[in-house]
């Protein structure tokens, strides 16, 4: 069954409309640029971050002042803030700079209301020619940057190189492959039916969803055979049947710290590693996350140069150079070589070594220092950021949607059949309402 979606005509209500926002002057006779704070709750406060950027901007920018407006998520479509933004923008209320966060999705730019940023990065070469694009486009729609990330975070599955070979073709059906051949059951460290599925569609999900035509794919032979593997295992989680690192086949870490690459060989016990990324039907790579603030600017705003001016400030060295130790690391080049190369420094306090980090390599979760990391780390380093080929851009609620459905095979409840049937009506329908 293939479930039709309807895709909103905002961006074409915007070029046939016209709409653009409205020009406020303040009190003191400055023009009022507004940054919409895309928040999961109404308590949330606008992070320091934030505050901070736009005081800057504030300060450098005579004439100007930006101000803040909160939209709040929600499930309900009709009180959702990401709809009202929308709904904002065409009728003139708008923003015109946006802050998704980190949540960031398809279903929040499915509108394609906000400009394509790749424009504003070919015009200024100095931040382009300083980033890896590679990072950039894993996060473009259709080819158009709706919205990009200051910082990111990386996920990948490891393993030992003689358990499974780096393939840059590794894809979902040859993990699978790889896992049911296996002599022992412990593919990953997941062992119930939920965290096994979970983890495996991190980085697929979104291959079961057409966003632009509306249309999903849950009812192929693909998926099926991951509930079905996925089905193999226990029902329960139990703590007592957790395994080591050692233990297991393959198993995902997430990498957000310069050091991260020497906790990935400390835990699977060899620097004979393969960083295998995340499978999905074309292959796998290096899955790259949003951290922090993840901006747009709105197609109707007035002040789109100066909108862009603030997320410049975004990737200057100041602010970036704070990145890389907060799990979430800078993808401009200049800025995470110095970091890895201060990483292979060993540094020391009243003769003592700094410890930057720790690992852990059994059951018994002891925990092992880390000084340093080698050439070798270091290299590995950069070389995941320069292998990222896609983004965490599935929307979180489709992601619950997709194992609330599945427990209800896993647990015996439906057919296989009717999971899935059930599956497509409710992403189909969630969809649709958020267009």
């Amino acid at each position: 069954m293939y479930k039709k979606i309807i895709i909103p005509i905002l961006a074409c209500a915007l070029m046939i409309g016209g709409c653009s926002q409205k020009t406020t002057i303040t009190s003191d006779g400055k023009e009022q640029i507004v940054l919409a704070v895309v928040v999961d709750d109404e308590n949330m406060v606008i992070n320091s971050e934030i505050e901070n950027q736009i005081e800057l901007f504030n300060d450098n920018h005579e004439g100007f002042e930006i101000v803040t407006k909160k939209y709040i998520r929600s499930d309900d479509a009709l009180t959702d803030g990401v709809h009202q933004l929308q709904r904002d923008i065409v009728s003139g209320e708008g923003p015109d700079i946006i802050d998704f966060d980190f949540n960031y999705s398809k279903a929040d730019i499915i509108g394609k209301y906000t400009e394509d940023l790749y424009e504003y990065l070919d015009a200024d070469e100095g931040i382009k020619n300083d980033l890896f694009m590679n990072v950039v486009d894993a996060f473009a729609v259709e080819g158009k940057l709706y919205a990009i990330p200051t910082s990111v975070k990386l996920h990948t599955f490891i393993a030992g190189k003689n358990k499974i070979l780096n393939d840059d073709n590794l894809d979902i059906d040859k993990l699978l492959d790889i896992f049911e051949q296996a002599e022992n059951k412990h593919p990953m460290r997941s062992t119930d039916k939920i965290g096994v599925l979970s983890c495996l569609l991190y980085n697929s999900l979104d291959d079961y969803i057409d966003w632009e035509n509306g249309t999903d794919f849950f009812n192929g032979k693909q998926f099926r055979r991951l509930l079905e593997y996925a089905n193999t295992f226990n029902y329960e989680y139990d703590e007592n049947n957790n395994f080591g690192y050692d233990e297991c086949i393959a198993f995902e870490i997430t990498i957000g710290d310069v050091i991260d690459t020497a906790y990935a060989e400390g835990s699977i016990g060899t620097e004979n590693i393969a960083y295998i990324g995340f499978p999905n039907r074309s292959g796998s790579g290096i899955l790259a996350e949003a951290c922090g603030s993840t901006l747009a600017i709105s197609m109707a705003s007035n002040y789109k140069n100066e909108s862009w001016d603030f997320i410049k400030q975004f990737f200057s060295d100041e602010y970036q150079e704070n990145k890389g130790r907060e799990m979430a690391l800078s993808y401009r080049k200049s800025i995470l070589k110095k970091q890895i190369e201060d990483a292979k420094k060993v540094e020391y306090s009243n003769g003592e070594k700094i410890q930057k980090g720790t690992y852990t390599i059994d059951r018994s979760y002891e925990q092992y220092p880390i000084y340093s990391i080698t050439d070798k780390q270091a290299d590995d380093m950069w070389n995941l950021m320069g292998s990222v080929h896609s983004s965490s851009l599935v929307d979180e609620n489709v992601y619950t949607i997709v194992l609330e459905e599945a427990d209800k095979y896993f647990a015996g409840q439906q057919s296989i059949d009717d999971v899935i049937y059930g599956i497509e009506n409710r992403v189909g329908t969630y969809i649709s309402e958020k267009g």
